[in-house]
């Protein structure tokens, strides 16, 4: 089961506010990150300037992350955003980090010489490590299973792979998969969100991403050979590690 979920905003920066037509019922383009991007940038001209509860979770987060990176290890992100994570993980590790995102996203590392800013994954370097944090919500399940094939052909033969989410154990604490009952108002509200916000809030939110179990999450890396090899959670986020079968 996943659920989909609407955003008005993102840092203070209204969607409404943005040059692109919003979507109750597609997901963002391109287009509509730019743009978010250029708002941002414009708004912001450092990391210090960000809400301090944010900064302190993606902290914590590239914590966690260091300490799965071994001495010498070619480590990669995958839809890094404006690459918060990967600036703290650049001053927690020796090693250099490559990262890459589909928008114009890079302002604030692209002068961090400890991170190595990727156009594409075409090239054929290998990685121990690849992670994406707090991307997966933004993709629908054949786009994971695409990203899937890529980390894949990415991964070194003894590589792992984490993914960094909210889960919707993580939202709803109460959520319990096998109870109809339990669930039904959360499904009730997925069917009349997005009529309801087209009637009253049109022009106002956007089709913003999908929560899902960590279960669904596991079953779509299982089915291209990624097996589960541990899971945690901490600041309200999933962090699931995995292995290819080889």
């Amino acid at each position: 089961m996943k659920f989909k979920f609407y955003e008005n905003c993102w840092h203070n920066i209204k969607f409404s506010d943005l040059d692109t037509d919003l979507n109750l019922f597609k997901m963002p383009n391109k287009n509509f990150y730019n743009e978010l991007y250029k708002k941002f940038f414009i708004k912001y001209k450092s990391f210090k300037e960000l809400n301090k509860k944010y900064l302190r979770a993606k902290e914590s987060t590239a914590i966690k992350i260091s300490k799965l990176i071994g001495r010498n290890f070619t480590c990669l992100s995958i839809g890094c955003g404006i690459g918060i994570v990967e600036n703290v993980l650049s001053k927690k590790t020796s090693n250099k980090i490559h990262a890459i995102d589909f928008a114009n996203s890079y302002k604030f590392i692209r002068n961090n010489k400890r991170i190595k800013i990727l156009k594409n994954l075409k090239n054929k370097k290998k990685y121990d490590l690849i992670y994406v944090c707090q991307l997966l919500y933004s993709l629908d399940d054949n786009q994971i299973y695409n990203l899937s094939n890529s980390i894949k052909k990415k991964l070194k033969k003894n590589g792992i792979f984490l993914t960094i989410d909210t889960s919707i154990e993580n939202i709803y604490k109460n959520y319990n998969q096998s109870s109809f009952f339990k669930n039904f108002n959360l499904k009730f509200k997925q069917i009349i969100s997005p009529y309801y916000l087209s009637l009253f809030k049109k022009n106002i939110f956007q089709l913003y991403g999908y929560q899902r179990t960590n279960d669904e999450i596991i079953k779509i890396f299982g089915k291209n050979g990624f097996k589960i090899s541990s899971l945690s959670t901490n600041d309200n986020q999933t962090y699931l590690l995995f292995k290819l079968n080889n």
